[in-house]
């Protein structure tokens, strides 16, 4: 995308998936405007019981910034998430940001934003050669509905991982319930319908199964924390 360089600086994270990787990605300051990397914010937490909604807080923008790009790696980590403030200073990069884009043949609406299902849907082999899918996506959803249990396991918690990843959290939660209708113990599943239900302001139904997780697991500090709120 023209105006924007990899810095090349590679950082850990720690969330509810682990600990992954993502690229940093700088606006060339000579062009003027504002990125903003969606972990570019410090992932201290302020207490202990407040670190899940503050985890999933962080990744909701401010409303007043809208994605421009965000891809999903294989769907355990962020790679890069870039949002650009939406004010008269940045009607200029939005319109190049628009026109790379339109060069490219990939569905982008300003006032919306990036929409990555929309562009996996339009595009796939575009979204899969800039990292939003693994390249065994089409697969993945095939396995999704196997019979084979442990098959349609696996393919449900990639799933899930993956569209919380790109923000599509209503599919997120889909996915993450039928997976633990087939795995009822899953504890995966329960930590991605709290990371979606939170983005989603369903914080009751998020507290419900951050409470089932300590059940089934009382070591797991960060999701008492968060039920014992």
């Amino acid at each position: 995308m023209s105006g924007f360089q990899v810095s090349g600086k590679r950082r850990g994270w720690d969330s509810v998936r682990g600990r992954g990787e993502y690229r940093v990605l700088d606006y060339q300051p000579k062009r003027g405007g504002t990125l903003f990397d969606r972990h570019g914010r410090s992932c201290k937490r302020p207490d202990r019981r407040e670190w899940l909604k503050r985890d999933a807080l962080t990744e909701r923008p401010a409303s007043n910034v809208k994605l421009t790009f965000v891809n999903g790696g294989d769907g355990r980590f962020y790679n890069t998430a870039v949002y650009l403030r939406d004010d008269a200073v940045n009607r200029e990069n939005m319109r190049r940001v628009q026109a790379y884009y339109a060069r490219e043949d990939v569905p982008f609406d300003p006032e919306r934003g990036f929409d990555p299902l929309e562009v996996v849907r339009e595009e796939p082999v575009w979204a899969v050669e800039h990292g939003l899918i693994p390249h065994d996506f089409g697969a993945i959803a095939t396995s999704a509905n196997a019979s084979n249990r442990r098959l349609r396991g696996r393919a449900l918690e990639r799933l899930a991982g993956l569209y919380g990843i790109l923000g599509a959290h209503e599919e997120q939660i889909e996915t993450s319930e039928k997976l633990l209708r087939l795995r009822p113990r899953s504890k995966s599943a329960r930590r991605w319908l709290v990371h979606g239900l939170l983005l989603l302001d369903r914080a009751d139904e998020a507290e419900r199964y951050a409470r089932e997780l300590v059940q089934l697991d009382p070591q797991d500090a960060r999701s008492r924390a968060f039920a014992n709120r």
